[in-house]
Formats: structure tokens, sequence, C-alpha cells
């Protein structure tokens, strides 16, 4: 629908850079004074500020923020880290089924404030695991009070209830250090 109203008043020409910084220069070096309106979407390539200033036209950048480039060119970019940690948060039913989740991202090409959403939602949901512990120790206490397991059973589902605790903690620690090595902020302190 929007291509079928600017097609009346304006050509529209769309390339593809795959994120390959040297296609992406390539492309706008030969676009430059083609066009005068360019819209971008120059992923997490840095340093791109005089490129940008060379385009004959307009710019407009989509998807990723650029701090860099803050203020000088209109933009709208997707909160990546927001959108990761709500998505986990609408589907924490769904994610108690499984025993672990596993993140797979190629840290060239995608934002790492996906992954920033991730810890953040490792660390507030730490209470989860705990609550499982929590559960299953009832659970076999009760069972001892009414005879129903045997001793080296009960020891060994508190056992296993007990460690996977603790990976819940090292997973909380894990990501705390991770969000330190991307922003230098540590529980609200910033360290460097």
């Amino acid at each position: 629908m929007l291509f079928r109203s600017i097609k009346k008043t304006a050509n529209v020409d769309l390339y593809f850079h795959n994120y390959n910084r040297k296609v992406f220069e390539t492309l706008i070096n030969e676009a430059n004074y083609k066009y005068t309106t360019y819209i971008l979407m120059p992923g997490k390539f840095t340093n791109i500020a005089p490129l940008l200033e060379s385009l004959s036209g307009r710019v407009f950048l989509l998807d990723h923020f650029h701090p860099e480039l803050a203020g000088k060119y209109s933009s709208v970019a997707q909160n990546f880290e927001k959108d990761t940690y709500e998505a986990l948060v609408h589907g924490l039913p769904h994610l108690k089924k499984y025993d672990h989740i596993i993140m797979v991202q190629k840290e060239e090409k995608e934002p790492i404030e996906r992954y920033n959403g991730l810890c953040t939602f490792c660390e507030e949901h730490d209470d989860v695991v705990d609550d499982l512990f929590n559960e299953v120790k009832t659970e076999m206490m009760q069972a001892i009070r009414e005879q129903n397991l045997d001793a080296d059973r009960v020891v060994d589902y508190l056992m296993m209830a007990k460690y996977l605790e603790k990976v819940g903690d090292h997973a909380v620690n894990i990501a705390e250090w991770a969000i330190f090595r991307m922003t230098g902020d540590m529980g609200g302190a910033r360290l460097y």
C-alpha cells in the first residue's frame, strides 16, 4: 500500500547489503547524487558518519540506534533490549517447561541489546528458580513425613533441586558481569 501511494510521486529502489560493510559502502557511493532522500538500515556498522555526510540528499536511519549520530539524522530504532525482555516475560509460562534457554546470536550482525534483555530477564526472574527449589523441598519433606519415598531418592531430589537453584544464582552472576562488560554498570554504580 505504501509503495502504491509513493509510486505516483516518487521512484523507489531497494538494495540489500546483508550486513557486509564493503557492500554497504559501495551501495552508498554508487547511489550518491541519484536520489533526494535516502532511507538506510546501517545495522551495527560504526564510524559511518563520514559516509552518510557524503550523501547528496536527506538521510533517515532505521533499525539500530547510533549514539554517535544522535541529533544529526532522523531515525526510527527498535528498543531491542526492552522488546527481548518483554517477549521473555510474556512467554514465561511457556518457558517454565524447558530446562534451559540458549540464545544464539552472531555478535557482528545482531544487536547486543537483545542479549542485555535476556540478562535482565534472568536477573529479575531468579526467584522463579528459587521458588521451584522450595516447591521440590516442600514436596520432599511431605513425602518423608508420609513415608512415600525412600531416603536415597529424597536426598537425590533435594540435591538436584539445590544444584538447580545454584545454577540459577550463577546465571544471575554471569548476567550481571555481562552487563558490566558491555556498559560499565555494576548494580547501579558506574565503575568506568
